[in-house]
Formats: C-alpha cells, sequence, structure tokens
C-alpha cells in the first residue's frame, strides 16, 4: 500500500521538473534572449586586428591574404582613400524597435612624429676642418583625420541568421596634413649652402636664378580635405551566442569630395639681395571630384555586442 501510494507523489513532483527541462531545451535558442530587442545598444569592432594576428599565425608573415576579410574606417575609400587610416573602426547603435536600428561608425587617426638626425656642425669646421661637433635637424610630421557614417538599419528574421539592410549619410575629414622641418646650420652670407640632415629621403629643394639652393621648411594643405556622401548597405548577423553577432556587409557609396592646394615652404640665400630669403611654392591646386563605387565604409567582417 505504501508503494501505491508513493508512486502518485513521485509522478506529481517529477512531471513539472520533466516539463521544465523540456521547456529549457525548446528555449536554448530563443529570440527574446539571443536577438536584440527595442532599447537595446550595441558597440561593434572590426576584426582586422584579429585576422591579421590569425593570417601572421599560419604563414609566418606580416602581410596575408586575410586581411581582405577585415575593415577599416571611411578613410580606406573613394574620396578620402588618401588619408591616414585609422586600424579599427568601431561602431555603435541603437535599436528603436526590434527590428528597426540607429547606426553609427567612427574612424580616426592623430599621427604626432618628430624624428631627428645628426649633421655636421658647419660653424666649427669653419673654424677646424677636423672637427668632430654634431649638431641636430628636425622633422615634425602632424596628421589629423577622421571618418564618420550615420544611417538606419532594418531587420530581417527571427533565427541565429539575419539580414541587414540599411544606408545613411557619410563625412570625412583631414583637417592637418602637415610635415615641418628645423635646421641646425643657419643660412647665411659665409655659409649659403649649408650642411641638412637627410630623413630617409633627399632633402627637397627648389632653385630659383637668384635663390639656387633653396631647402624645405614645411609641406601642408591651406585648408582641410573634406568629403560627403551617402550609402546604402546589405549585410547579416550571425547571432552566436546570447546578445554576440558576427556580421558581414558591403557597401553601396556615393561622395563628392574637395581637396585644398598644396603649399611647401622654402629658404634659401637671395644672390642678389644678399639675405636668406623664405620661398612660397604652389605644388597642387584644389582638387575635386566624384565617386560611385561599391567598398566598404566600416567593417565589412565585425563583432557586435548587445547590451
Amino acid at each position: 500500500m505504501k508503494k501505491l501510494f508513493i508512486l502518485p507523489l513521485l509522478i506529481v513532483f517529477c512531471l513539472p521538473l520533466f516539463a521544465q527541462e523540456e521547456d529549457n531545451v525548446k528555449k536554448q535558442f530563443s529570440p527574446e534572449e539571443w536577438l536584440p530587442q527595442a532599447g537595446d545598444w550595441s558597440v561593434g569592432f572590426s576584426v582586422d586586428p584579429l585576422t591579421s594576428f590569425l593570417g601572421n599565425a599560419f604563414n609566418g608573415s606580416t602581410t596575408n591574404g586575410l586581411n581582405a576579410l577585415s575593415g577599416s574606417g571611411l578613410g580606406s575609400q573613394g574620396a578620402v582613400k588618401n588619408f591616414g587610416l585609422p586600424i579599427v573602426s568601431i561602431m555603435g547603435s541603437y535599436m528603436v524597435t526590434d527590428n528597426l536600428e540607429i547606426r553609427a561608425n567612427i574612424g580616426l587617426r592623430t599621427s604626432l612624429r618628430t624624428e631627428r638626425a645628426y649633421v655636421q656642425d658647419d660653424a666649427a669646421m669653419m673654424i677646424n676642418p677636423n672637427s668632430m661637433m654634431q649638431l641636430v635637424d628636425i622633422h615634425k610630421h602632424q596628421d589629423l583625420s577622421g571618418t564618420f557614417a550615420i544611417g538606419v538599419d532594418y531587420r530581417v528574421g527571427k533565427r541565429k541568421v539575419q539580414g541587414v539592410f540599411g544606408g545613411g549619410i557619410i563625412y570625412g575629414y583631414q583637417g592637418i596634413n602637415r610635415d615641418t622641418y628645423q635646421y641646425a646650420n643657419q643660412i647665411t652670407e659665409a655659409n649659403q649652402n649649408p650642411t641638412t640632415a637627410n630623413f630617409g629621403t633627399p632633402p627637397a629643394t627648389y632653385s630659383t636664378q637668384m635663390i639656387p639652393n633653396s631647402r624645405l621648411l614645411s609641406h601642408y594643405t591651406n585648408k582641410g580635405t573634406h568629403m560627403v556622401g551617402a550609402y546604402a548597405q546589405v549585410g547579416v548577423e550571425w547571432f552566436v551566442a546570447r546578445k554576440f553577432a558576427i556580421g558581414a556587409n558591403v557597401n553601396l557609396i556615393v561622395d563628392y569630395y574637395f581637396t585644398p592646394n598644396s603649399i611647401s615652404k622654402f629658404e634659401g640665400f637671395n644672390t642678389l639681395t644678399m639675405q636668406r630669403q623664405e620661398v612660397y611654392v604652389f605644388n597642387r591646386p584644389m582638387q575635386s571630384g566624384l565617386d560611385f563605387n561599391v567598398d566598404n565604409i566600416g567593417a565589412n567582417l565585425y563583432m557586435a555586442f548587445y547590451f
């Protein structure tokens, strides 16, 4: 009798446990838990450093085919392809609804570099031809550029793989691109062609009849380079874990750009006035153009975290 009494009790207590386990199995993938919902934010990163590392690990090289899978900022494309390129582009988004999101992408680069090189001391050499005295020439490089994109995406699908379609506007700029040189040996009447350091390449020179041997003081653009445009996007995101996706996309881009004139400043000895003189040379006039291409503005292979 006791066994007959205990058996129903076991059934009563175990049935909910079995039902709960079955429910957990069914909900192992739940759109509500795995996929982004209204109000969620996301942060995305290009996997460029990761693919580079994996490629180098396999072939022992610093350049490899896997780099083609990765993406960078807008600086690699179209009008601003000559910008200094951000290595990693950062993306973020906000889910307005379960299917509609506002997405933004940013890539920035700031490069401030100073090179120094020894040169002989010309003044000391004039006093003592066997002098070993040295001075230091300085080369400074400044590069500041950035790219931005903002748009709207619409998601299709309720499974682990979702289609992502959208579009938006883009802007890129290069605010500073300047090289300056500081020379220790000064130009004088007694030393009209002083010794100058070689920073990897022969020093740039400019000559006229009155100023036969001038040397470069600076090279820069008069104003910033700018680009504006629009893009359309087609891509997919594969949710490999809850709120974590691997994404890939391609973009159709149209953009208009304009670049200012490029100017170089030289210094030399004027044989007519017998004085040091600075000369400004316009290397390239203003440029503009329109690009229309299929390319990538953010990261054509990326990781996205939703929270």
